[in-house]
């Protein structure tokens, strides 16, 4: 349902701004922008490319400043990269980890910049990937600090094929 609710919102958005109804239209936008992002969140795992779309739309819909543009950068940035957008990604997550500068967005900063990671190794840009031992530590730091979460594993795991790679396999 989320996909067909994104699109009547989406649709009902544009046709009161179409029609010059502002009232009506800022009222349609908070709705289309969480169906977009619902509908993206349903299609990561099946359609990346269905999933950056509506991401996108819903980051259109969401200029800067605006409460959940961050989030919807990560999300947008976690997924375009998939489809060798790369600097798309990157001016995403980088602007994800900008936005995510205070002590109680240390989560998503820290998602934010594994995925930036991530996406700048599929470039295979090895002047860029030298740098891949210095922002697994400046993750571990950032999210060692805190409780233990899922993306804590990620880096530790990130950090464990590293080693493997790079002929340390005990540190591994």
């Amino acid at each position: 349902m989320a996909d067909v609710l994104a699109d009547h919102w989406r649709n009902a958005l544009e046709l009161s701004r179409a029609a010059g109804q502002a009232g009506l239209a800022d009222s349609y936008e908070p709705k289309a922008i969480h169906y977009l992002v619902r509908a993206g969140d349903r299609a990561r795992g099946l359609d990346t490319a269905a999933a950056t779309a509506r991401y996108e739309a819903a980051l259109a819909l969401t200029p800067p400043g605006h409460a959940d543009r961050p989030d919807i950068l990560l999300r947008f940035g976690s997924t375009a990269y998939h489809q060798l957008r790369f600097d798309e990604a990157i001016a995403a997550l980088d602007e994800a980890i900008a936005a995510s500068a205070d002590d109680a967005q240390w989560q998503r900063r820290g998602r934010a910049m594994l995925a930036r990671m991530l996406a700048i190794w599929e470039t295979g840009d090895a002047a860029q990937n030298l740098n891949r031992a210095t922002w697994l530590d400046d993750l571990l730091a950032l999210l060692e600090a805190h409780e233990p979460t899922p993306e804590l594993v990620d880096v530790l795991t990130e950090r464990g094929i590293d080693r493997l790679t790079g002929s340390r396999q005990e540190e591994a």
